[in-house]
């Protein structure tokens, strides 16, 4: 329940269900305000600008990404299976109602190219993404496996996460599970 939430939860909850939802550049200040049911001075008083709280809607999203990935997998027995897992909960997240496909690529389509503090925090978020997928293919795959192989991965899981939400459909997902099980 949001009222259990301090002010900054709040805000930060509320800005990410519209900046999911409406997008960012379509979400005005005043509407989170309202909808978190918070003063203006309250919002101020926690982010200056509004890529303050872009930016704490992107970490919060992470955070809770990565962590159900890793609770997710974690359930898997180890092996290919294990790797595979990335896909499967892929699949489960795109069957809730609130799919629209990648929070950070679709933030970075809307803000301006010369935004280089956005764009770095999305490029860290991609890069955990990564090195979670590395650990896991370390950790479930014999050591003489090819080097890139995380990088391709990761090319898969990314493209099914958006042509799944361009085509509205989850074959994408299905099909960078299949060529990610030909090549590990």
């Amino acid at each position: 329940m949001i009222s259990n939430l301090s002010v900054r939860e709040r805000l930060i909850h509320t800005a990410s269900q519209l900046f999911y939802e409406k997008g960012y550049a379509n979400t005005g200040i005043n509407e989170v305000i309202e909808k978190a049911g918070v003063a203006k001075a309250s919002l101020y008083s926690h982010f200056r600008t509004k890529d303050d709280l872009l930016i704490a809607y992107l970490n919060e999203r992470e955070e809770q990404l990565l962590y159900s990935l890793e609770q997710f997998v974690g359930k898997r027995k180890k092996g290919k299976d294990k790797i595979l897992s990335v896909f499967d909960f892929l699949l489960d997240f795109y069957s809730s109602d609130e799919y629209r496909g990648c929070w950070c690529i679709n933030t970075l389509a809307e803000i301006p190219k010369d935004n280089t503090r956005v764009k770095t925090v999305i490029r860290g978020h991609k890069k955990k993404l990564m090195t979670f997928l590395d650990q896991l293919i370390d950790e479930n795959l014999d050591a003489s496996e090819d080097p890139g192989l995380a990088k391709q991965i990761y090319l898969l899981y990314e493209a099914a996460v958006m042509e799944s939400y361009l085509q509205g459909d989850n074959w994408p997902i299905q099909q960078a599970a299949n060529i990610t099980q030909k090549i590990i």
